[in-house]
Order: C-alpha cells, then structure tokens, then sequence
C-alpha cells in the first residue's frame, strides 16, 4: 500500500512540473519576458538539484566511504552529457512546436 501512495505522489509531483513549467513559459513568452533561454531552463535545474542534494544528504544519511570512482563518474556524465543533450532536444523542440507541446518534454527529460 505504501508503495502505490508514495508512486501516486511521484506521479503528481511530475504532473504538477509540467503544468507549472507551461504556464510559466507560456506567460513569459506571452508578456515578452527577456530572460535567456539558457538561463531560463539550466537556473532551475541547478536550483533544484542543489536542494535535492541538501535534501537527500539529510534524510538519506549517504556513506561516503561507500562512493566509488565508477559512480561518480557516472553520475557526473549523467549531469554534464545526458543533461545536456536532453536540453538541446528540448531547444529544437521550442522551434518546431508549440511552448505547450514543448514543455511535455519534461516527461521524458525530467
């Protein structure tokens, strides 16, 4: 039972993103809003991310000594490759479609 909850909460936290995430773009394209794409998109994702950290530093009680070499470079490829490459999908997207149509991008590249 658990489980389904705490998946349920997975699902609207996701859902609550992408529809926040339209309605932002949407209004700030719609009032002319002159901030950078870049920083429109990567701000947010740093942003969050250090909270994350912080967050999950707390709750989580990580075990340093139990870190690898492997994993993090792994991790840090997720971040600086993968990431990166999923935010330039995204920009070409903004180009072909609508902010709407774009912003679902989000449940693929989180």
């Amino acid at each position: 039972r658990e489980r389904t909850e705490s998946q349920w909460t997975g699902v609207i936290a996701l859902s609550s993103a992408v529809i926040i995430h339209a309605i932002v773009y949407t209004q700030c394209k719609k009032r002319c809003c002159k901030v950078s794409v870049i920083s429109f998109n990567a701000l947010p994702c740093f942003i969050a991310g250090v909270i994350l950290s912080l967050v999950g530093s707390i709750f989580e009680r990580p075990q340093l000594s139990a870190l690898s070499l492997h994993s993090t470079l792994a991790t840090m490829y997720l971040g600086c490759f993968a990431g990166v490459f999923g935010i330039l999908c995204y920009f070409s997207l903004q180009k072909r479609a609508s902010a709407f149509q774009a912003s679902l991008v989000f449940l693929i590249f989180p």
